[in-house]
């Protein structure tokens, strides 16, 4: 029964019914996909809001922290946290440079997350988030 497809112009209205029947005792849905029906299997876990949200905030720390490696840092956190004094230029330029792109990436995050939330956009895949996020500039030796 699964990936049957019931086409809306030869719809028959006791086949709908007998396939929903059996979605219900077999943990499948009848999904509309335009010019058809279609039986598909109910995924058996769905993430919570919650969940979904640790997961994009994971990505995006990974994703930030990945490209502070690229210049030998560890993390963004220790890259701001030990050099944002230094007496060096290059680091200290680095990590003020650091310390401002997080704060943007941060801020779109949470204008995404109110996107969501309004019901103005569905939930993002971590590679959209990231597509629309601001990009590091170093300012120095780019």
């Amino acid at each position: 029964m699964l990936c049957t497809k019931i086409y809306k112009n030869q719809f028959d209205q006791e086949l709908y019914a007998n396939y929903a029947v059996w979605c219900n005792q077999n943990n499948a849905t009848i999904e509309d996909k335009g010019e058809y029906y279609e039986v598909v299997e109910i995924p058996s876990y769905i993430p919570t809001e919650a969940e979904i949200q640790k997961r994009l905030t994971d990505g995006v720390q990974n994703w930030m922290d990945n490209i502070v490696q690229e210049r030998n840092y560890d993390s963004v956190h220790t890259c701001v946290g030990t050099y944002l004094y230094s007496p060096i230029d290059k680091f200290r330029i680095e990590a003020e440079h650091v310390k401002d792109w997080v704060s943007y990436v941060w801020d779109k995050c949470y204008a995404m997350l109110a996107q969501v939330k309004n019901g103005e956009r569905e939930i993002p895949t971590l590679e959209e988030v990231i597509n629309e996020l601001p990009r590091l500039e170093w300012g120095i030796n780019e």
